[in-house]
């Protein structure tokens, strides 16, 4: 287990969060009707765009307001952090406190996503760590079965063998 977790710091990727990524996240939260689901809804706000910001770096194509964590009443109904990765369906990113040792994933998000990236994310907002991916996720996901992000690729790879994009318009806009 020890050799995992060190595979994993060795693939984490580091992503600043940027002021954009954090005013769309306080829009977001500002919309909530309690401070806790503020907090949840700026935190997937945050690991969402993160993961936005890496895919689009290496040279994987999204649709940052297709996913339903974009939509004002989905926001508000559900625990969702998905983003749109073109041609292939929807990654959910789920956002954890730095030490997590394991993320929640909340049932409605459970059935119709390509994969789940864990992301930590620090106590002053300023950086995100894709920590690494599970093609599958249950109620908990332990962080020291995640994969590595270097085989995230094949993995997106795989998948777009079995997926086919919805006719909305593809756009790889930054966070």
């Amino acid at each position: 287990m020890i050799a995992k977790t060190q595979a994993l710091e060795d693939w984490s990727i580091p992503m600043p969060i940027t002021e954009s990524a954090q005013r769309i996240a306080k829009q977001f939260a500002s919309e909530q009707p309690t401070q806790e689901k503020a907090q949840q809804v700026y935190l997937n706000t945050l690991a969402v765009c993160a993961v936005n910001n890496y895919l689009r770096i290496i040279g994987i194509s999204t649709n940052l307001t297709v996913g339903d964590s974009w939509n004002k009443v989905m926001r508000l109904a559900v625990d969702v952090a998905d983003l749109w990765v073109s041609n292939l369906g929807r990654l959910e990113c789920r956002p954890v406190e730095p030490g997590s040792l394991n993320c929640h994933i909340p049932q409605e998000v459970r059935l119709d996503r390509i994969a789940y990236i864990i992301v930590e994310i620090d106590k002053q907002f300023t950086l995100a760590t894709l920590l690494g991916f599970s093609p599958t996720a249950a109620s908990e996901l332990p962080i020291n079965q995640l994969l590595t992000l270097e085989s995230l690729p094949e993995h997106l790879n795989k998948s777009s063998q079995l997926k086919q994009e919805p006719w909305i318009l593809n756009s790889a806009k930054p966070c």
